[in-house]
């Protein structure tokens, strides 16, 4: 799953999840440049976040969510996984901050947003607000199928300042969850960008005011393509900072071949 940084003109970083020889996740960050979007690669990619200690919730991998720069370096969401005896896992959301080249400076121990009992199971994907820095979006698994380890349903919460305060809960005909959220404003109006799963993902958005009514219909912001997502586009990215809309985003078998770059 992709996320950027827009840091100077022509110059982004860009972070992936890539798994190791053990199948656990890795946080890589490389340099790009291009003038609208990162286009090609200019320092390769380096490993700059790795799986916490054994019996830490982040053991079994981690994956980076959000990014921003600030005064102190690069702050990062991430979410850190466990995986269960039985299928499934939990997840919980962590806040990592990085040099501007990627050394990591502290990290958290124990999860900023974990569970509860209105997420009892999994938080993640975490994502700043643009309107309330102190408000994260994420998606929470409300169940899990232990014949498939699929998750049975998921919903979208907001959490400000550690209490949820929002839930998006419906989802489109057709599919059972929905992920990876991603708040925007375009031409004025904040919109919920997020991946819905049926057969394949989608990635879809809705007016944000909206998308908390019952049975809110969600559009089709970027259907399946060809190439790398023929199948599938999933987990979008908004970069932040920029005159006009760029979406890193995932492709077929989660980004196996690598991400989707659209700019708008």
């Amino acid at each position: 799953m992709p996320i950027c940084i827009h840091v100077s003109a022509g110059e982004w970083l860009v972070f992936v999840t890539a798994r190791d020889e053990r199948s656990r996740g890795n946080v890589l960050m490389c340099t790009m440049d291009g003038d609208e979007s990162p286009l090609h690669i200019v320092r390769d990619w380096k490993v700059v976040m790795q799986p916490g200690l054994p019996g830490a919730f982040d053991e079994s991998g981690v994956v980076a969510s959000d990014a921003r720069l600030t005064s102190e370096g690069i702050e990062m969401l991430f979410h850190g996984y466990r995986l269960r005896n039985g299928g499934g896992w939990w997840n919980a959301i962590g806040r990592a901050l990085l040099s501007p080249t990627g050394e990591m400076r502290s990290r958290t121990s124990a999860p900023v947003i974990g569970l509860s009992d209105e997420c009892p199971i999994s938080v993640a994907y975490g994502s700043w607000d643009p309107a309330d820095q102190d408000a994260i979006w994420f998606n929470s698994a409300q169940g899990f199928d232990l014949e498939t380890s699929l998750p049975e349903r998921y919903i979208v919460c907001r959490s400000l300042r550690g209490e949820i305060d929002a839930k998006v809960t419906s989802v489109p005909d057709g599919t059972f969850a929905l992920s990876r959220p991603v708040v925007t404003r375009r031409n004025g109006q904040l919109r919920l960008l997020c991946s819905v799963r049926g057969d394949e993902y989608l990635i879809v958005d809705s007016p944000l005011a909206n998308a908390f009514e019952p049975g809110v219909q969600f559009e089709a912001f970027m259907p399946a393509g060809t190439g790398g997502e023929v199948n599938a586009t999933a987990y979008p990215y908004v970069v932040r900072g920029i005159d006009h809309e760029v979406i890193l985003y995932n492709g077929d078998r989660y980004g196996a071949t690598g991400f989707g770059v659209a700019v708008g």
